[in-house]
């Protein structure tokens, strides 16, 4: 069979806006392809940024940050350690027992708390002071033991006591 060359005219014309139009979609999909990724850097760009600033405020202390989302999950497992060994203990309801406890004469100046026993750091005018306090901490708890106690100036004392929670 013969063409005719008006046909075959016609048909190159066709083919050549095909391919005209398939270039010209192809040109507008790699257009969007390009602004799809540019918005996708921009937006991970800009979280990096607020991420890197929130971490900042959180830790002001932390100067050299690298990766912020791994330093703060660091944080949390830290944090939940400390979390684990805190469970248990009531600070409030020991501050409270130790309000009770008359102390004349006597400054508690550190109190170390733990699950078990709590341990009382302080300076007293006499010896009779620090026994007093120790009786009186003997009714709060279940027991309490001075560990102990140095002169190291005219009428103060330096003690360590040592009281245990009771067995309930």
């Amino acid at each position: 069979e013969i063409i005719s060359p008006i046909k075959l005219k016609k048909q190159k014309k066709l083919l050549q806006w095909t391919i005209f139009l398939s270039i010209l979609i192809l040109f507008f999909w790699l257009i969007d392809f390009c602004f799809n990724w540019w918005a996708i850097k921009k937006q991970t760009e800009n979280i990096k940024n607020k991420m890197h600033h929130i971490y900042s405020t959180l830790f002001p202390k932390e100067k050299r940050i690298v990766s912020p989302l791994y330093q703060l999950q660091s944080h949390f497992k830290t944090l939940k350690e400390k979390e684990n060994i805190l469970v248990g203990i009531s600070p409030l309801d020991i501050l409270l027992k130790l309000s009770k406890v008359k102390r004349n004469g006597i400054i508690f100046r550190e109190i170390h708390m733990d699950k078990k026993r709590v341990i009382i750091k302080g300076i007293a005018n006499s010896l009779s002071n620090i026994d007093n306090v120790k009786k009186q901490l003997e009714q709060v708890w279940s027991q309490a033991k001075i560990l102990d106690s140095k002169v190291l100036e005219p009428k103060k004392i330096h003690f360590t006591i040592m009281v245990e929670d009771k067995k309930e």
